[in-house]
């Protein structure tokens, strides 16, 4: 999905999306002749770092009072319009399908106190799939999706830019561990500003407690 939509970011468009029961998943595009190589290497860097850029980007907004509920809703709606309009192949129909709507009911249906929790989890398993599938690119050049031999992103980078496959691979695990460390500080810091909060407050009334009982001492 990350690739297509780069794609269309820089002007192409998606033919076909396809999804596989090994996890794996094909996007066919076309681009403009006048594409730039910089322009090929943001599509093909897309597929790796994306899912670890909007991971992170989600768990920023997880204290968020309505973002997790939209968030799901949004994503679901994602997942059935894309599905519709490019999936191809009978997996990623009985797959996608089921888990459009349920993130849709999920985000409309559970309590605040759950939602958030759910999203979260959603959030911290896209910025964490990026890590562990970032590695594979050390191991392979190529691999078969959907009966196709496909070059690997990181070799296709070499190709469109060069250095080294490894390179590529250690950039992009580089991108995907930092939206992991900032998407969950942005959590760690939402969490700790009420408590900090909660702990001025309370030092405040023991202030005036303090006061008050002094009065009473001057008084009586």
């Amino acid at each position: 999905m990350c690739h297509g939509m780069s794609a269309l970011m820089m002007g192409g468009k998606i033919i076909s999306l396809n999804v596989y029961s090994n996890g794996s998943g094909l996007a066919k595009y076309q681009i403009l002749n006048t594409t730039s190589k910089y322009q090929l290497a943001f599509i093909t860097s897309a597929g790796y770092c994306g899912t670890a850029v909007i991971g992170g980007i989600m768990l920023l907004f997880r204290r968020s009072k309505r973002a997790p509920r939209i968030g799901l809703c949004l994503i679901g709606i994602l997942i059935l319009t894309s599905t519709a309009l490019l999936v191809r192949n009978t997996f990623g129909f009985s797959t996608l399908i089921p888990m459009g709507v349920l993130l849709i009911a999920l985000g409309w249906k559970l309590p605040q106190s759950v939602v958030g929790d759910f999203y979260a989890l959603l959030a911290a398993t896209c910025c964490l799939n990026a890590i562990l599938s970032v590695q594979v690119l050390y191991a392979i050049k190529s691999q078969e999706i959907g009966g196709q031999k496909v070059q690997s992103d990181a070799t296709a980078m070499v190709d469109i830019i060069g250095f080294t496959s490894w390179f590529w691979a250690t950039t992009w695990l580089g991108i995907a561990i930092a939206s992991n460390v900032i998407g969950f500080m942005g959590v760690y810091c939402c969490d700790s500003r009420p408590r900090a909060l909660n702990m001025s407050q309370a030092a405040e009334v023991d202030d005036e407690n303090a006061d008050l009982t002094s009065f009473s001492i001057e008084i009586s």
